[in-house]
């Protein structure tokens, strides 16, 4: 594939990949000469994207003493939403591996900078999605790998003998949406449960804090233990109608039938795509890598058939493989012919 400019990364020539996440933005500061990670940053973005990566961006490279004309190139994904907002072209135009100047999009770095964007398939599976399978080296997976993306919304694709299958579902247990004590990954959230040798099941919040709500680790964990200790039934329903947390928390039974109602529907997606056989299963996302995988099945939202499948977690891959696309061209193209074969 073209690019827009050709140089020999020297010790003062930058690179950075940038992960577009839910509410987050994740990004790795390269030096392009010893392909060495630098450093690491995310930063929370409002209705701004650009300039709260900026100021991030702009930070830790003062942190470093690298100069803004430093920075020659960036390499992006995120979900198809995300990169539109971040493109500012219209959901669902093309975003096949575009090539963009830093000082179009208005990113910090030399003005000339190419900017590489994650390609995203036809069917909408995510640019991190696919930045993930180009990492793994998914063309060269054995066959019936199903990888799974756990974020705002829910992707999978199935490597068969013959042909590459997707599918993808909006899951708000995976925000804890509809969850009437549902929060995000902060201090507070409750995103702990397991049962204590004693018998008693023990909750906990992130930095041990008095609890602001439930995130949706926590939530599967509660769901799970509180079925094995009997407390929701094997019809899904729980006496008196909530289930005490901590902090005057709870769970109430409208937020499990929501729960259950969710994962029947996720369940359903993957035994739809692998259609009878036991794949090897590799989970991925912002949440994916923090889930119990034992968990998923005995809540519900993996198939009962899945206990018998090899689950992988494979953490920050999307990363690295926008990471790889700053300095190797090839990368760039393997991501692009790999969204061009997912149906």
């Amino acid at each position: 594939m073209g690019n827009f400019v050709n140089f020999t990364p020297s010790d003062s020539e930058y690179g950075i990949s940038v992960d577009l996440r839910y509410d987050a933005v994740a990004f790795y500061i390269v030096n392009l000469k010893s392909k060495d990670i630098l450093t690491a940053g995310n930063t929370r973005y409002g209705d701004d994207m650009i300039s709260s990566l900026n100021n991030a961006i702009k930070a830790c490279c003062d942190d470093y003493l690298i100069e803004e004309d430093e920075i020659k190139t960036y390499a992006v994904c995120g979900s198809e939403e995300n990169l539109s907002l971040f493109t500012s072209t219209e959901k669902g135009a093309s975003l096949f591996g575009i090539e963009e100047r830093a000082s179009n999009l208005g990113l910090y770095g030399n003005k000339s900078a190419t900017v590489f964007v994650s390609p995203c398939s036809e069917n909408g599976i995510s640019g991190d999605m696919i930045s993930v399978l180009s990492y793994f080296d998914f063309d060269n997976a054995p066959d019936n790998s199903l990888f799974i993306d756990f974020a705002e919304f829910t992707q999978c694709v199935f490597k068969k003998p013959d042909e590459i299958i997707s599918m993808r579902i909006d899951s708000p247990i995976m925000e804890t949406k509809g969850i009437s004590s549902g929060t995000i990954a902060e201090s507070g959230a409750i995103h702990q449960a397991e049962i204590k040798p004693d018998g008693t099941i023990k909750y906990s919040t992130r930095n041990n804090v008095v609890a602001s709500g439930i995130f949706v680790t926590g939530l599967i964990d509660i769901i799970t233990v509180n079925l094995k200790k009997g407390i929701i039934s094997e019809d899904k329903k729980v006496e008196g109608g909530k289930i005490p947390l901590l902090d005057e928390k709870e769970l109430l039974q409208s937020d499990i039938d929501l729960f259950f109602k969710n994962a029947e529907e996720l369940s359903a997606m993957f035994t739809s795509i692998c259609d009878g056989v036991i794949p090897n299963v590799y989970l991925s996302g912002c949440y994916g890598t923090q889930f119990n995988p034992e968990n998923l099945i005995n809540s519900g939202i993996l198939p009962a058939s899945f206990a018998s499948a090899e689950i992988s977690v494979i953490a920050n891959a999307s990363g690295l493989g926008m990471i790889k696309c700053l300095y190797d061209d090839n990368e760039k193209d393997k991501m692009i012919s790999l969204s061009e074969k997912i149906k």
